[in-house]
Order: C-alpha cells, then structure tokens, then sequence
C-alpha cells in the first residue's frame, strides 16, 4: 500500500545553520545504520568513474574531478551529509576554470562587457546557472559530460548537452566523498557526486 510521507524543499542544520535546498548537490559520509523513523532525503547519485563498470580503457579518457551522471534513484539519511558541492555542466566548468586559472579577468567589469559583447544574444551561452562562489573548495566542484547506465553498465551522451534548453541542474542529485555506497554492491572511497 502507498506510504504518506511529509516532504520538504529544504532543510536547515541545527547547529550550523547550512541549508540544503531541493536541486542541491551534497557530499554524503557512508550510512551504515537502518532508516529508523529519521529524516530521509530521496537523490539521484552521480558516480565517479573509476567506480562504475566501464572498460578500463574507457576510465582512462575521464578527469579526476569528472562525474557521470545517472538515473540510479536511492534514499538515504540526511545525517549522512557531509557538505554543499556543485556539479557543472561541461560550459559551466570551463568558465569557473577559467575564472579560478585568470582570477582579476573578472574583477573588472570592462573585462566581462567585452565577453558579453562578442557573444550572439541568440545563443543560450548567455542564459546560465550562477557559478559557485570563490569561497568553494576546489575539491567540491565537479563536472558532468556524460549519463552511465548503471545497468546497461554503458555511457550515454549526456541528452541536455545537445539541447541548450534544459539544465542538467534540474536533474536531481547528490555527491558522495570518503567511503559512500553508490547501489547496493558498490562502495567508493573517493568524491562521487549526486544531486538532492
């Protein structure tokens, strides 16, 4: 039978304040306990390639910092999160990695102007997602160019990158750092991403 369940578009630590919004991704600790009646949130995991099963000679083409998206959908305990991160499409990194590598490129605002100027309105390069502040650990941006079909144990091209109208941002998602389990037979120990 259908369970009822109260659902929330964010939540708020208690202690230090942090809060988590629906579409946010998030660094997750390993859940080792059973759900026992507390707060649950619902994700869509993003795994690092290193921990899927694809051929090694596939792994070898992926950055370090690079996620594959999926449609793996699992429930977890929100205790097990450790940390905001951000998971960028493959133009949205390519920005923020120019702004980390060219920092004062931005601090002027003729700079920016300039950019702006040389782009077609008419492009959907102009609309885009804020990029995370400077104050955001390097170690907790990813980005996603490809979806892995957990079952298929294949890549996919990842769909929103050939349509410049939807944002893979609205998919849901979290990330996972440390020793994480991903499905049930796969555990990881290193930053895997996911989105709430």
């Amino acid at each position: 039978p259908p369970t009822y369940r109260e659902c929330y578009s964010s939540i708020r630590h208690v202690k230090e304040k942090d809060i988590i919004n629906s579409d946010d991704c998030v660094l997750l600790r390993p859940e080792n306990a059973e759900h026992n009646g507390e707060i649950q949130m619902s994700l869509i995991w993003y795994y690092h390639p290193k921990h899927s099963e694809l051929p090694a000679r596939v792994k070898e083409h992926f950055l370090p910092n690079e996620v594959l998206a999926s449609k793996y959908w699992d429930c977890v305990n929100v205790a097990c999160i450790e940390d905001k991160c951000y998971v960028l499409n493959a133009n949205e990194y390519n920005r923020y990695y120019v702004r980390e590598k060219i920092p004062d490129l931005f601090e002027h605002p003729e700079s920016v102007e300039q950019l702006k100027s040389l782009l077609n309105r008419n492009t959907a390069t102009i609309h885009h997602r804020l990029l995370p502040s400077n104050s955001v650990d390097n170690q907790n941006i990813f980005f996603c160019r490809y979806v892995y079909d957990y079952r298929a144990k294949r890549i996919l091209k990842n769909p929103s990158l050939n349509n410049p109208n939807t944002n893979p941002a609205t998919t849901s998602t979290t990330t996972t750092t440390t020793t994480t389990t991903i499905n049930t037979t796969t555990t990881i120990s290193v930053p895997t991403a996911a989105r709430m």
